[in-house]
């Protein structure tokens, strides 16, 4: 997209759509007092430790509570609760939401799952914190945990790890747990307008997982019957290892589940700067962007991502980047 196209977007409030207010004129009250109401566009998402969040000025109403949409370009880039709103000069009014991970995060799950499928502890977690969930393949997977006064989003992290599954909010605001190998797409970047990103070693090369002790399941009266070896398992190799050790963790299956999902996000959280392009609705967390030939042609894992849209710069998206898949 050439920096002098137009942008075009809209909100929708309840299904209602409103036009956005991106610059102008600034309108006065009676009194002659300008507008100090904000008019950008601002949506921020991360891949799961922080909720995403929308912020647009608009021509109508919205209280606290409806559901938030916008799009851009004619792509939708969030959906989310209202949790403020600030009534401006005129119709315009600055709206504020937050997607599900909001409510996740301030669930709190006191659960004991004993030998339970995976899906249904889930759905125990989705339905406390009233978010809508979607679990796709197989998660029949039996788990035991148990969570004191413990957050819904923590209580999601350990169920997928031990079910061998990754979790992530989708745009139309709804939990998605489904496995690591269908999440993400590679995108190819071009129009880039700054960027700082550069390969970097991970911190750990291995995860060593432990879990519980047979004799910790039977009781006393068994410990001559069955070894009194943990539940581990290890991923990738090489040091320095990352030990990890997780009393809930009642089967080599899940001990491998859970080195596998650490070592991913270990490697994930491996830094690699930051890039800034023109105009990419279609970039979502857990996506990988290649870099354009003459920046190297890497591939980096998408972290964040940061759409903005103002009067000044007009479109832009900065994407957080992990880690280098490939040089």
């Amino acid at each position: 997209m050439p920096a002098t196209q137009a942008v075009y977007g809209s909100a929708e409030v309840n299904g209602q759509q409103l036009e956005l207010v991106i610059g102008g004129k600034t309108p006065r009250d009676s009194s002659g007092k300008q507008s100090s109401t904000e008019t950008n566009v601002v949506v921020e998402t991360q891949q799961t430790n922080k909720a995403a969040s929308g912020k647009v000025t608009a021509l109508g109403d919205g209280v606290a509570g409806d559901e938030l949409a916008i799009n851009l370009t004619g792509d939708t880039v969030f959906t989310g609760t209202i949790r403020k709103t600030e009534d401006a000069i005129g119709d315009r009014t600055r709206l504020v939401a937050f997607d599900a991970l909001h409510d996740l995060k301030r669930a709190t799950i006191s659960e004991t799952f004993d030998t339970e499928a995976a899906a249904s502890a889930l759905r125990t977690v989705a339905d406390t914190a009233g978010i809508n969930i979607d679990i796709r393949g197989d998660a029949s997977e039996p788990i035991t945990a148990t969570f004191k006064s413990a957050n819904g989003d923590a209580a999601v992290e350990k169920l997928t790890k031990l079910a061998g599954k990754v979790w992530y909010v989708s745009v139309e605001n709804t939990l998605i747990v489904t496995d690591a190998s269908s999440v993400g797409e590679s995108k190819q970047l071009d129009r880039i307008i700054d960027a700082s990103a550069g390969k970097r070693s991970p911190a750990y090369q291995s995860v060593k997982v432990i879990g519980n002790t047979p004799t910790s399941r039977k009781g006393r009266q068994s410990r001559q019957l069955v070894s009194s070896q943990p539940v581990s398992a290890t991923a990738g190799g090489g040091d320095p290892v990352y030990e990890y050790e997780d009393d809930d963790i009642a089967s080599s299956q899940q001990a491998q589940n859970v080195a596998d999902a650490l070592l991913q996000r270990l490697r994930k959280q491996q830094r690699g700067g930051f890039v800034e392009v023109l105009a990419r609705s279609d970039i979502r967390p857990f996506d990988t962007v290649v870099m354009p030939p003459s920046r190297g042609g890497a591939e980096y894992l998408v972290e964040a991502v940061k759409h903005t849209v103002d009067a000044k710069n007009g479109y832009l998206t900065r994407l957080q980047l992990g880690g280098v898949i490939t040089a």
